[in-house]
C-alpha cells in the first residue's frame, strides 16, 4: 500500500520567496488499487509523483510503501527501491533512441535484476506480445508511431512486475483510438500483475474510465 501524509514541495522563486507547487494533505492507495490523480496544469500531479518516485525530495511530509518511510532513504536505497518495486511511465515515452524495441525494455529487465540476456529477451518478447508489437521488436523508436512509442513505453514499465507504477500523462500525446488502446492495455496489464497504479491525467475521458479519482487543485486546496 501507499499512504502519503502532509506532503509539502516547496520551491524558490527568483526574488527567494518560497513557492509551494505541490500539496497533499492525505491520500492512501491499497496494493492493487488503480487510481486517477486529477487535476490541472500547475496543480502538481507530476511533483507529486515524482516525490512518490524519490525523483525528487519533499520539503516536508510523510510517504509510506507498504510501511517502509521513503522520504527518509538514501540515495541509493532509493535507486534499490526503485529497481524492485517501480515503473514509470512518461509523457514523452523516454524511449532510447539507438535501440530497438525489445532492446529498450530487456534495459529496463537488466536494472530489475534480471541477470541472464536470454530471460531478458524473453520476458520482453513476451510483453510485446501483449501489446501487440511482437512483428516490431527490431524497429527503432523513430520506425514506431506515436501510439506504438508508447505501448513500448508501456512495456517497459510492466517488464518487471513492479508493485506499483506510476503514469505522468501517459496519453497526452496519443489519438483518441490510441488512448483507448493503451489505457486498456495499461490497465489489464496492471491487474494481471497485481500492480498499484496512479495514473496522472487532465483528460475527462481518461477520468471517467476509472473507479476512484484523487482531485488535485493548486496547493492548499486539494482533496479527495
Amino acid at each position: 500500500m501507499l499512504e502519503v501524509r502532509s506532503l509539502i514541495k516547496k520551491v524558490h522563486q527568483p526574488g527567494g520567496e518560497p513557492l509551494t507547487i505541490a500539496q497533499v494533505e492525505h491520500l492512501f492507495v491499497a496494493a492493487g488499487e488503480q487510481l486517477i490523480i486529477a487535476g490541472p496544469s500547475g496543480s502538481g500531479k507530476t511533483t507529486l509523483l515524482h516525490m512518490i518516485a524519490g525523483l525528487t525530495a519533499p520539503t516536508a511530509g510523510e510517504l509510506f510503501w507498504d510501511k517502509k518511510r521513503l522520504d527518509l532513504l538514501s540515495a541509493g536505497e532509493r535507486d534499490t527501491w526503485r529497481a524492485h518495486n517501480l515503473g514509470y511511465i512518461f509523457q514523452n515515452f523516454n524511449l532510447l533512441n539507438s535501440l530497438s524495441a525489445v532492446e529498450n525494455i530487456m534495459v529496463a529487465a537488466a536494472f530489475g535484476g534480471e541477470k541472464r540476456q536470454d530471460r531478458r529477451h524473453q520476458k520482453s518478447m513476451n510483453l510485446l506480445l501483449q501489446v501487440g508489437l511482437a512483428d516490431k521488436a527490431a524497429y527503432k523508436p523513430n520506425r514506431l508511431s506515436t501510439g506504438e512509442q508508447q505501448r513500448v513505453a508501456v512495456a517497459r514499465a510492466l517488464v518487471n512486475k513492479p508493485a506499483l507504477i506510476l503514469a505522468d500523462e501517459p496519453t497526452a500525446s496519443l489519438d483518441r483510438d490510441n488512448v483507448k488502446l493503451v489505457l486498456k492495455l495499461l490497465q489489464a496489464l496492471c491487474a494481471a500483475n497485481h500492480s498499484t497504479l496512479l495514473l496522472a491525467t487532465h483528460d475527462q475521458e481518461v477520468i471517467a474510465g476509472f473507479p476512484r479519482i484523487f482531485a488535485m487543485r493548486r496547493p492548499g486546496r486539494n482533496e479527495v
